[in-house]
């Protein structure tokens, strides 16, 4: 790295170089067979990641506009394009981008390279979240190397793959709750409380299902329906649920709670929703006999619900920690967890989602109003 990139080499094409390269990608028979012959969208690149032609589905991914001589992030208006010294691929939070990474593979070792790609990008005040499979080919046409960019928009076939997981997740917690309650109601007398409780769960299953198929469909389409809700009761619950998952295996969670019954107005579901996934991710993130503790703190308008674990973010992947189908695992139904949090955190109870994390650990946090705001403002766009 130096003081022109933090990633990519910056070094771009001179002038009269992408003419010619230019020219050749709009003439040569072969080049422009293959841009017409394609339906997904394709860009032809010189080595310097600018591009010198692409094809028609191209120019609709990107609004229309020409976008030869800029590089890829340049053209589909990426909101972290210009975070670097000298423009797409130099920023460090490049070194997360799967796009710029099959680019400079293919470039690197001669041949083909694939990637996932999760895309934000900013059109007018509007902005949008793609997930993209990117395909970088190199080749050479009269002695001239050019790199062949395919990019595919795959954001449906997350969404339904993340649905799917995200379902089956909360639906399973929800029913190792129903069993845990029910092999205690065999053969004990006075049975009210734990058939009120198997109710609730019951009842619950079926708010987790709409909201997860609205959540999946538009996130915008997740409606609160506020109540009075406990808070201490809600860290029982979540404690129960979590307990038995394979994640929390051989770790242990704490608890820290104020005294007191620490009650604010808001949906019980979506809260829950929101704190399992943080739960979920820490103990995903920690070693074997490790701890994770969960904090409630008691404030006189607003309460703060965190989860805490010894593991540390990598200052790359935290700029893009919120970012829909930005995930470091691989697999179609990742990249959807931490976004679930900071939309229904924000955007459905009203709160404020954040964290923390260095050498200490990293902590998830969501703080809430104690009243459920009638009319959340909208969350600010990064």
């Amino acid at each position: 790295m130096n003081d022109e990139t933090e990633f990519a080499p910056a070094a771009r094409a001179s002038a009269a170089t992408l003419t010619r390269q230019i020219a050749l990608a709009c003439s040569h028979p072969a080049i422009t067979t293959l841009l017409e012959s394609v339906a997904a969208a394709l860009a032809i690149l010189n080595p310097e990641r600018q591009i010198v032609g692409s094809n028609l589905a191209y120019l609709e991914l990107v609004g229309g506009e020409s976008p030869l001589g800029l590089r890829p992030g340049e053209s589909l208006d990426c909101v972290h394009a210009q975070r670097g010294p000298n423009g797409c691929g130099t920023g460090r939070i490049c070194l997360t981008c799967g796009a710029a990474l099959a680019i400079l593979s293919a470039l690197r070792e001669a041949r083909p390279a694939e990637l996932e790609c999760a895309l934000r990008r900013r059109r007018g005040e509007a902005t949008e979240d793609l997930a993209m499979a990117a395909r970088a080919v190199p080749f050479s046409v009269e002695g001239e190397s050019l790199l062949l960019l395919v990019l595919k928009d795959i954001s449906q076939e997350k969404r339904s793959a993340g649905l799917r997981r995200i379902f089956l997740h909360d639906l399973n917690n929800l029913l190792v709750g129903i069993v845990n309650a029910s092999e205690e109601l065999s053969g004990i007398s006075g049975t009210d409380e734990l058939a009120r409780e198997i109710h609730l769960i019951a009842a619950r299953m079926t708010r987790v299902i709409a909201l997860e198929r609205a959540f999946a469909e538009d996130p915008t389409r997740c409606r609160a329906c506020p109540e009075r809700v406990s808070l201490r009761d809600e860290a029982a619950v979540l404690g129960r649920l979590v307990a038995r998952h394979p994640a929390a295996a051989n770790k242990t969670l704490s608890c820290s709670l104020p005294e007191g019954a620490i009650e604010i107005e808001t949906d019980a579901v979506v809260l829950e929703r929101v704190v399992l996934n943080m739960l979920l991710n820490a103990f995903e993130a920690s070693a074997e006999g490790s701890e994770v503790a969960l904090k409630v703190e008691e404030g006189e308008q607003e309460c703060t619900v965190s989860v805490w674990n010894r593991g540390r973010i990598a200052p790359e992947v935290q700029a893009r920690i919120f970012q829909r189908y930005f995930t470091t695992r691989p697999g179609l139904d990742r990249g959807q967890g931490t976004f679930a949090i900071q939309h229904l955190g924000e955007d459905t109870l009203g709160g404020r989602v954040g964290f923390t994390s260095g050498e200490e650990g990293t902590t998830f946090w969501l703080t809430l109003p104690r009243r459920f705001p009638r009319s959340p403002a909208p969350r600010a766009q990064p």
